[in-house]
């Protein structure tokens, strides 16, 4: 029976008229709740949570009361109150008072708030509604609330005010893939609890792709293929659910039908329904390598050109491949999925996929959907499907399909539809050309664009149940991924799905959404700081050392600058610096900065020649290195205000710290860290440009002529000892700095001399080292140095014992342009040097797994060397500056991953020049104690002593190779113990190989012979192992001219060629048969009795059928012999007494000659040999096994164990 869905049956009831209420941004009453209620009103006084506080409702019931507990469970954790949930009670003074009232709330998921001084009340019709108002009263209190832990210093207090609310749409939800990335039950869970507080009832989960199946599905002994086979769905989660897209990492893994139980209680719980997707007919690849069944191929594996069959997808395309439409084993498949999947999930929906069918025909896609659609409902579901799936079902009354169209594309006339326009509520598109993560082929998304819409944009409201934002995976592997594209824009589509949009305002949702910021901290989730809510305060520093470009940035990479005009890099009082040649600015468009600030930075002035040089310009006014009127004094200007000056002159073409202080007492001027001058006027803080100023209308541009490094801006005024650590290099890196990481313990690091310290990242361990303790990065961790990168000039050496990379690629150190790996990008396996965005170029040399090994690498003008164990291994031409911002990890935004180290280190050690040859060897302390040469001394005397007479060519020639290195290094005075311990090694395994002497070819030789004898004679040979013996004869050729050839070598193949001449079999000798017969069909049988003759017939017969028999071979003799009898016999047998027929014919009573009739033994001069001629070829050939015994025999008692 087909489920009845009226279009409008999830659509929640409207608010009355009379009660409907307009908030306009500046009417929500200081509300703060998100999704905005319906109806808001604050009244005076606040409500505090107090440690007696209890939450009460006044009709037991279990559902309402595990609803209630989810919220107390969360407030007990950060007020360390009991808060107990009590039922069945009336409340008192200070309790949370829950009250079940279908009559006074009508709506399902509706619900009354008030909050007073003495207490709150909630009315609610349904456990829902309960938790949606539990909900709206958590976001009235302090943001801390959300904490994991203890908060002791915050005021549990929540405004009065009356709420009256319920939901717009009855369907709000969201959807993860799970599919692309796998992403395990507690992160699902996570993601529930967060998103259920913004009312969200609804969790799609797209458990199929084709890059996973993320679903157990269990055999069932009555499900049986087409044929009747017995159907394995095991495959699905063995082969289906081992990858996952590779960007960002590979993800794989399945939920077990248990766990899934367990998410969906856990979202019921929480008022959340889960909602299964199994996506098809196209997106199935991970079904469709999974199981053979499903493909009606001779191999049972699907094929699309250029998609690798054994395995699912690890990329980015869709709709190149589909489910067979027409066969009927799809649906037996697609049955018992939905049947198990029906006794697991609740929700009334089930999701079909139905999106990107690109190579499915159209016919057989409307085939497939109407099936699919007939079995979702067979098992009392309702099928959702994407878009496209409107246009191809048949039952439009009873089914879903889910909008997904980018622009304003309407809806279709008679179909029921989830709004989720793709450049709206898709959240997996980047929110700007900055974002790191996500897709943008629907657009960007920005917050305000989440928000500003209306399912009535692309159709009438009673087409429309209800609302979805959807994230897909493709570069999503980590939780934090799922936070940063979910958060801040989740909020937005809650409230668009609950919110009227006559009530519903950008301005006014922005100040809301900026105040759930500690919200959001305090529950710990990694959601982006977008901008466009939260403008975050001016506080940077630029050190200026991209050198490049024409890109300014902070060391956050939050705030930036463009390069305009005559501005080149140069050298900076750090590193590089921006030079100004009087015709050029930077622009970094930031707002002034009101009340107290500070700003500063190395300057080296030339002389303008103009009548005033600006350093900082804003809106209002700016900072100026020559102030007006050619008085070539540090000043400041307030537009249209005054000029105003300082008594100082900055020096030309020397450098100089200029740092300027602004408070309500005035502006103050320190100069090299001291402080210079005051002055009692102020201007708000100016970031618009460096420079220039940046007014229109003024006399002239105000170019600067000079140099800039190291700026720096603060929204706070700062103190005169943060002044003079304000000019000390922070970034700045001289000499050396050496690590023996003897620490131990702790989440801190520090060099030999004490100056540089840093914090381990999460990930890192302490462990044995090298030399006492050292630093495991586990891959998925590392340390941050912030120095600027050396020049190219540098070198890096360090201890490391490798394991196998979790990442592309494995980065020791990383800096602002580039990279030292220990494993090269593409998992080379072998160490490397990149330069991001030009190469990356790798050594010829792989560090051992599992093995302590010192790298060290050089760096100069030609190019970087590598050292191994203080030994030069490789060189290559590309440099880079050294990199000194990060050990075990990248430090690119827009690299793929994160490039984790999976190793441990010790002895890092960093130069800020290249070190020598001798340098590198006293790095790695090679020269501690002489090597110690004693063991490869006396095998060297043992070696000289040894006869290579008989031995293989190639291992004479590796011995004496081994020998004469063994010598060189014994010669070396400055030979390393690890070159002495090799070179004994190579000569061990030299004298090893001298056991390889050449084999005994004489059995070969005369098997060969003998071979070579019966290749003529091809033809008196049955055709069924010919081949082996000319195949064998070839292989054993091979060997008999192969100079290296040792008893191992020549013993198989002559046991083949051996083999092979045994497995010869003659034909059969027919040549009697063959003479009798040609005389049997020379009689003449009239005048022969019937019966002789038929006697006769049936015996020609007999033994024409056996002649043409070539499968006989000798074998078979005794059947050629039984029909030259049977023949002979019915000759013999002819009987004389029939009537003559013609005058040529015998008389009757007369026998045919004897001469007609060959004797049964009578055989022809020139026979081919019988079974038994063989006598002499198989005694030969009893010999050679022997031989060949002896020879195996010889072999194993030679071969070294």
């Amino acid at each position: 029976m087909l489920l009845s869905l009226a279009p409008m049956s999830l659509r929640a009831t409207a608010l009355s008229a009379q009660g409907t209420q307009t908030l306009a941004a500046e009417e929500n009453g200081g509300c703060t709740i998100i999704p905005l209620p319906q109806q808001y009103e604050e009244t005076q006084g606040n409500f505090t949570l107090k440690p007696e506080t209890r939450f009460v409702l006044a009709q037991a019931d279990e559902k309402a009361a595990d609803s209630t507990e989810v919220v107390a469970s969360e407030f007990r954790k950060s007020t360390g109150y009991d808060l107990p949930v009590v039922q069945g009670e009336e409340g008192k003074s200070g309790d949370i008072i829950i009250r079940l009232d279908g009559e006074a709330v009508t709506e399902e998921e509706g619900y009354q708030l008030s909050v007073t001084a003495d207490g709150v009340t909630i009315t609610a019709k349904s456990a829902g509604g309960v938790y949606y108002g539990l909900q709206s009263l958590r976001q009235m209190f302090p943001g801390q609330i959300e904490s994991d832990t203890l908060v002791s210093d915050v005021a549990w207090t929540a405004p009065c005010a009356d709420i009256s609310d319920e939901p717009t749409y009855g369907y709000r939800g969201m959807h993860l893939d799970v599919s692309r990335h796998f992403f395990p039950v507690e992160e699902v869970k996570r993601q529930i609890d967060h998103m259920s507080q913004y009312k969200i009832n609804k969790l799609h989960m797209h458990l199929s792709d084709d890059q996973g199946w993320r679903l157990e599905i269990k055999n069932n002994p009555d499900v049986v293929d087409k044929d009747g086979n017995p159907v394995d769905f095991s495959n699905l989660t063995e082969l289906g659910a081992s990858t996952s897209c590779d960007h960002n990492g590979v993800r794989a893994g399945y939920y077990t039908q248990e766990e899934f139980k367990d998410i969906v209680a856990y979202a019921a719980e929480r008022n959340v329904e889960i909602i299964p997707e199994f996506d098809m007919p196209a997106h199935a690849w991970a079904a469709l390598v999974s199981m053979p069944m499903l493909n009606s191929t001779e191999d049972g594996k699907p094929h699309a050109n250029g998609y690798d069959n054994t395995k699912p997808y690890q990329g980015w395309d869709v709709g190149w491949a589909s489910l067979e439409c027409r066969n009927e084993n799809t649906y037996i498949f697609i049955d018992e999925v939905f049947r198990q999947i029906s006794e697991i999930s609740p929700s009334m929906y089930i999701h079909v996929g139905g999106d990107e069918a690109h190579v499915t025909a159209h016919d057989d896609y409307v085939y497939f959907v109407n099936r699919v659609t007939e079995i979702a409902q067979k098992y009392g579901k309702t099928p959702i499907g994407w878009q496209n799936y409107d246009a191809a079902v048949e039952d439009k009354e009873n089914t879903i399909t889910q909008y997904w169209n980018t622009g304003d594309q309407r809806a279709l006339d008679g179909v029921t539809y989830i709004a989720s326009p793709a450049d709206h509520a898709y959240l997996d598109m980047k929110y700007d050309a900055s974002c790191p993560l996500g897709l943008q082929w629907a657009g960007y998304a920005p917050v305000d664009d989440t928000y500003n819409w209306d399912p009535t944009d692309f159709g009438s409201a009673d087409q429309f149940i209800g609302v979805e934002g959807a994230l897909w995976a493709e570069t999503l592997a980590d939780p934090e991924h799922i936070d940063y594209m979910y958060y801040p824009r989740l909020p937005g589509i809650a409230e668009v799905a609950w919110t009227p949009k006559e009530n519903r305002s950008w301005d006014e949702y922005k100040e809301r959404i900026a105040q759930q910021k500690d919200r959001l901290d305090s529950l710990e989730i990694g959601y982006k700081e977008d901008t466009l809510i939260w403008e975050k305060p001016v506080n940077f520093r630029m050190p200026l050392d991209e050198g490049t470009g024409t890109t300014v940035k902070d060391t956050t990479g939050d705030f930036k600058g463009t390069m305009v005009g005559g501005v080149t890099w140069g050298e900076g009082r750090y590193g590089s610096g921006l030079v100004f040649d009087g015709s050029g600015y930077v622009d970094l468009k930031y707002d002034d900065i009101g009340g107290d600030w500070t700003a500063g930075m190395w300057v080296k002035r030339e002389d303008s020649g103009a009548p005033n040089a600006a350093l900082l310009a804003g809106t209002e006014g700016e900072i100026k290195l020559e102030q007006w009127k050619n008085t070539g004094k540090v000043g400041l200007t307030a537009y249209g205000v005054d000029d105003y000056t300082f008594d100082y002159t900055a020096p030309i073409g020397e450098w100089v710290h200029l740092a300027f202080v602004s408070n309500d007492q005035g502006t103050t001027l320190y100069v090299n860290g001291v402080e210079t001058d005051h002055m009692d006027a102020t201007i708000n803080g100016p970031v618009s440009r460096i420079g220039a100023n940046y007014k229109d209308g003024l006399s002239d541009r105000g170019y600067m002529k000079g140099a800039v490094d190291d700026v720096q801006i603060y929204d706070r005024a700062l103190s005169a000892e943060e002044i003079m650590d304000m000019k000390e290099d922070a970034f700045g890196f001289e000499n050396e700095m050496i690590f023996n990481f003897d620490e131990g313990e702790g989440t801190q690091i520090t060099d030999t001399s004490g100056a540089h310290s840093f914090t381990l990242g999460d990930g890192i361990t302490w462990t044995d080292g090298k030399m006492g303790s050292g630093l495991d990065f586990s891959g998925a961790g590392r340390i941050e140095l912030g120095y600027r990168d050396l020049d190219k000039n540098w070198t890096v050496g360090l201890w490391v014992n490798r394991r196998e990379s979790v990442e592309h690629n494995a980065v020791l150190m990383s800096g602002a342009t580039g990279e030292i790996k220990l494993d090269q990008y593409q998992n080379t396996g072998k160490v490397g040097v990149t330069a991001y965005g030009v190469e990356d170029a790798t050594f010829d040399y792989s560090a051992p797994m599992g093995e302590w090994v010192h790298l060290t690498f050089v760096s100069n003008d030609q190019g970087t060397t590598l050292y191994v164990n203080g030994v030069e291994q490789d060189h290559i031409d590309l440099a880079i500056n050294g990199p000194m911002n990060r050990i075990g990890g990248n430090n690119s935004v827009n690299l793929a991953g994160g490039g984790f180290l999976n190793a441990t280190i010790d002895q890092l050690s960093v130069f800020d020049r290249s070190l020598t040859a001798d340098e590198v060897k006293d790095l790695v302390d090679v020269d501690s104690e002489p090597a110690n040469k004693t063991l490869l001394e006396k095998t060297i005397a043992y070696a000289k002593g040894l006869d290579t007479t008989g031995v293989t060519d190639s291992a004479k020639a590796a011995f004496e190779k081994a020998l004469a290195e063994a010598e060189a290094v014994m010669a070396d005075v400055n030979a390393t113990q690890t070159e002495v311990d090799a070179a004994w090694d190579a000569l061990l395994e030299g004298i090893w190989g001298l056991g390889l002497v050449q084999g005994d070819k004489t059995m070969l030789e005369q098997l060969i012979n003998k071979a070579d004898g019966m290749i003529p004679d091809e033809g008196k040979y049955m055709p069924d192992h010919w081949q082996e013996l000319v195949d064998a004869l070839a292989a054993a050729k091979d060997v008999m001219a192969d100079g290296d050839a040792m008893e191992e070598d020549i013993q198989p193949v002559a046991e083949a060629l051996l083999n092979a001449i045994l497995a010869q079999r003659f034909k059969a000798d027919k040549s009697i048969l063959d003479d009798l017969i040609n005389k049997a069909e020379g009689i003449n049988l009239d005048g022969y009795t019937a019966e002789s003759v038929a006697t006769f017939r049936t015996a020609l017969a007999n033994a024409q059928a056996v002649m043409a028999d070539n499968s006989l071979s000798e074998d078979d003799q005794a059947v050629v012999d039984e029909a030259v009898a049977q023949l002979t016999a019915a000759m013999d047998g002819l009987t004389a007494g029939g009537a003559p027929e013609t005058t040529d014919k015998p008389e009757a009573t007369d026998k045919p000659e004897t001469s007609q009739k060959p004797e049964a033994t009578q055989k022809p001069e020139n026979k081919v040999p019988q079974t038994g001629d063989n006598s002499g070829l198989m005694l030969w050939l009893t010999a050679g096994l022997a031989s060949l015994g002896g020879a195996v025999s010889v072999f194993l008692k030679k071969k070294r164990q």
